[in-house]
């Protein structure tokens, strides 16, 4: 069914509210490291204000956890980071979590 030999860390980012109102992510936490079973998705290409960007859609399958993961997390894998946009329990007896996320291309 799935294929758990991909190593991924999920991270959740640490943020602090600097002087001038904004804030920055200045470290991150260490959620969970786990094997998933990953589905790279094609690419999309958008402009913006004359800047080009580039991005992978991926679907990781991670067995179920405690810890709670958020969309404001993000997947370390392969030495590229991605942005988690859902976290879904999924209906087998909740024993997997699907996560989404995109990861720009450089």
């Amino acid at each position: 069914m799935y294929n758990f030999q991909r190593q991924i860390t999920i991270n959740r980012p640490v943020t602090t509210k600097q002087s001038t109102g904004q804030v920055k992510e200045t470290s991150n936490t260490l959620i969970r490291t786990c094997f998933a079973d990953i589905k790279i998705s094609a690419g999309n290409e958008s402009t913006n204000f004359d800047q080009q960007r580039a991005t992978n859609s991926y679907t990781f399958v991670v067995r179920y956890t405690t810890t709670e993961i958020k969309p404001t997390d993000f997947v370390l894998f392969e030495g590229l980071r991605i942005e988690i946009n859902s976290v879904v329990k999924l209906a087998n007896r909740n024993m997997f979590i699907e996560l989404k996320g995109e990861a720009n291309i450089k």
